[in-house]
C-alpha cells in the first residue's frame, strides 16, 4: 500500500498527539542523514515509531517489478531513509492531520443526511 492510500495498514492510526509526535520524529529522523555521525541511519531508525519502521521495512522488501515506471527501488542507507519520509510519510500525516481537523464537518454532515 502506498502513502495516500489509506492508512497504510495501521491498525492504531495515530491521533492528536500522537499525530504530531510522529510526524515529529519522522522529521528529525529525516534530518539526521545531514548529521556526520557514522551511525546517522541507525539513529534515525530508532527515532522512528514501530509502525513507521515496520512501514520502512515493507518498502525495503518490495520486488523491484512493483514499482512504478517512475520509482526507484529503496535503499537501506539514510538518502533511501530520508526520500521514504518525505516521499511517503511526511504527506501521509500531513493528509492524516487534516483528515482529523475536517472530522466534525463530515459526522455532522452524515448526521444531517440521515435526518434528511
Amino acid at each position: 500500500m502506498r502513502a495516500g492510500e489509506g492508512n497504510r495498514g495501521r491498525p492504531n492510526l495515530p491521533r492528536g498527539p500522537q499525530l504530531s509526535r510522529g510526524r515529529g520524529v519522522s522529521r528529525t529522523a529525516g534530518d539526521v542523514r545531514t548529521s556526520n555521525r557514522r551511525d546517522a541511519y541507525e539513529v534515525a531508525l530508532a527515532a522512528l515509531r514501530e509502525d513507521t519502521q515496520s512501514s520502512w521495512s515493507d518498502t525495503l522488501a518490495r520486488d523491484p517489478d512493483e514499482l512504478g515506471e517512475d520509482e526507484q527501488p529503496a535503499t537501506a542507507d539514510a538518502e533511501g531513509l530520508r526520500r521514504f519520509l518525505e516521499g511517503e510519510m511526511l504527506p501521509w500525516f500531513d493528509n492524516r492531520r487534516k483528515e482529523l481537523a475536517n472530522r466534525p464537518l463530515i459526522r455532522e454532515h452524515a448526521f444531517g443526511e440521515a435526518f434528511a
